[in-house]
């Protein structure tokens, strides 16, 4: 019997291990779908080429797959134009997730020209807002 356990430890170590690789490939390329996603989702976000009288384009490339780095630029109703530039500090899907939060509430406080000083404030409002249901989330033990 030992020496059947021993002619089979073999390969069947092999197997699991085989099985284990298979497993760990089978994350990667899941977790590299994602990524890829992430990326064309970033990069949805970004305004294209604007033409006509104040032509305006932007380019982000990023260090990694995605990054928290973002640009904007839209009309104002007093036909200026806004432009934004943002770096979030970090890599990744946390700073690919909160720059999206961040152009999204700029975007949407900068809708009626406020002065700068009161556009940043609004935004900093709710982003503390944000992160103080983020922290409670992550101290419950919940995903966000």
């Amino acid at each position: 019997m030992r020496r059947f356990c021993a002619l089979i430890a073999a390969p069947t170590a092999l197997a699991i291990h085989n099985a284990q690789l298979a497993d760990t490939i089978v994350e990667q390329q899941r977790i590299r779908r994602e990524l890829e996603l992430a990326r064309t989702i970033q990069k949805s976000m970004l305004p294209k080429r604007r033409r006509g009288r104040f032509p305006l384009i932007g380019v982000n490339l990023p260090a990694n797959e995605i990054s928290g780095d973002f640009y904007d630029f839209f009309d104002l109703p007093d036909g200026r134009i806004a432009f934004l530039i943002g770096d979030i500090s970090g890599k990744g899907l946390d700073a690919a997730f909160l720059m999206v939060r961040v152009a999204s509430l700029l975007r949407w406080a900068g809708k009626e020209a406020p002065a700068p000083r009161r556009w940043l404030a609004d935004v900093n409002v709710e982003l503390c807002k944000t992160f103080a249901k983020w922290t409670l989330r992550l101290r419950r033990g919940r995903s966000l």
